[in-house]
């Protein structure tokens, strides 16, 4: 995420970041001084975040429900996985 990025610049709360254990500590710093919260989680075999091990995470934080922002392969991740995905008609 760029430091200039709105979500860290203008938005009235904090984003959480997903990121791999291998992650880069120097930029976690860098992230959480501008105000984000850096989650460092397993990977999985693809060499992404391990989604199952980021929603256990957040479960055990208390967060009950997320709003997602990425790409095209991590939307249709989540509706792969069984009872984490309500849609709003």
């Amino acid at each position: 995420m760029p430091l200039n990025a709105n979500l860290l610049c203008q938005h009235p709360l904090s984003p959480w970041i997903a990121a791999g254990e291998q992650a880069d500590a120097g930029r976690q710093h860098v992230l959480e001084a501008a105000g984000a919260r850096v989650l460092r989680l397993p990977m999985n075999a693809r060499g992404h975040v391990n989604l199952t091990a980021l929603l256990e995470r957040l479960g055990a934080l208390g967060i009950q429900s997320v709003m997602v922002e990425g790409g095209a392969r991590i939307i249709t991740e989540f509706p792969r996985r069984s009872g984490w995905l309500t849609i709003l008609s």
